[in-house]
């Protein structure tokens, strides 16, 4: 909400026309459609006026079934190959890398924002970075948004804590 609507409505279009022409074979990211504008007020207060939120919709590939999110795949408790672990690791890695490269910020990767589906080549799936209702420009304003609960915040960086580059 503090954000500019103007500003975040061309950021959106901006990340959805990036994302409609992405290979999802290749960078683990499903091809937008487009993105629907949704009045938010169940969030609303008076020193939180109403907003808008941006859905983005995504194809699925044809030869691909069953979606379900990263945290049902972890919760049920299968064995799965090393090796595709390991492949699944690379495809986020790679997911992640591609939208840092068009200079945005994914900013809500968590087991629920990782779609996989099942595929005839893979025990777990096929792995697809989503979730880009919380994300950001590389050179954007970060708003703290979201909630207290410290499971979900592990990755936040308090306001001015000094980093230190090696």
């Amino acid at each position: 909400p503090a954000a500019s609507a103007d500003k975040t409505t061309k950021e959106v279009r901006n990340l959805a026309r990036i994302l409609a022409e992405v290979d999802p074979s290749t960078f683990g990211l499903l091809k937008c459609r487009g993105v629907i504008k949704v009045a938010n007020t169940k969030e609303s207060s008076p020193w939180r006026p109403p907003h808008s939120d941006f859905k983005f919709i995504f194809n699925i590939p044809p030869q691909l079934s069953n979606p379900q999110s990263l945290r049902t795949v972890l919760l049920s408790e299968a064995s799965y190959p090393l090796d595709e672990r390991l492949d699944l690791a690379k495809r986020l890695a790679s997911s992640i890398l591609f939208v840092h490269t068009v200079q945005f910020v994914h900013k809500h990767i968590r087991p629920e924002t990782i779609v996989i589906f099942q595929n005839e080549h893979s025990q777990i799936g096929a792995p697809f970075l989503a979730g880009f209702e919380q994300f950001r420009v590389e050179d954007g304003n970060t708003y703290r948004a979201g909630d207290n609960v410290w499971q979900h915040n592990l990755c936040k960086i308090p306001p001015n804590f000094p980093v230190i580059m090696l």
